[in-house]
């Protein structure tokens, strides 16, 4: 079998865009390239040691507090006293402790069905 000797040569460029087969990258081109790819890797890991404690909302934390709070921990919302904050600590924690139903009540309307002695409801 014999094989042909011109698929083993290498190629000329033929148009200008075809730079032929593939050239390893000068020392400077490989420099310009792994020095970014490094500083992509290193800048995460700088972050880690500037790792700042986060101040918790406490439930008997006065206003003052909360606004100091808010500032150290670099949050960008303001608050203020309003009828929930105001309430008593027993009525805040019912209230608190209050969810929405997984399934909303089915709504009946006039044409609904409700049962024998339901009739239609009063208007």
């Amino acid at each position: 079998m014999k094989t042909n000797k011109t698929l083993f040569r290498s190629r000329k460029p033929t148009r200008l865009t075809d730079k032929g087969p593939p050239q390893k990258p000068t020392p400077r081109q490989a420099l310009l390239l792994a020095l970014p790819s490094c500083l992509l890797f290193l800048l995460p890991l700088s972050a880690l040691g500037q790792v700042k404690e986060v101040l918790k909302f406490e439930p008997g934390d006065t206003i003052e507090v909360l606004r100091a709070k808010i500032e150290y921990n670099g949050y960008k919302f303001k608050v203020d006293h309003n009828w929930v904050f105001d309430m008593p600590t027993e009525k805040k924690a019912a209230f608190f402790s209050l969810h929405q139903p997984l399934v909303p009540a089915p709504r009946l309307g006039s044409t609904d069905d409700y049962g024998p002695l339901g009739g239609p409801p009063p208007s």
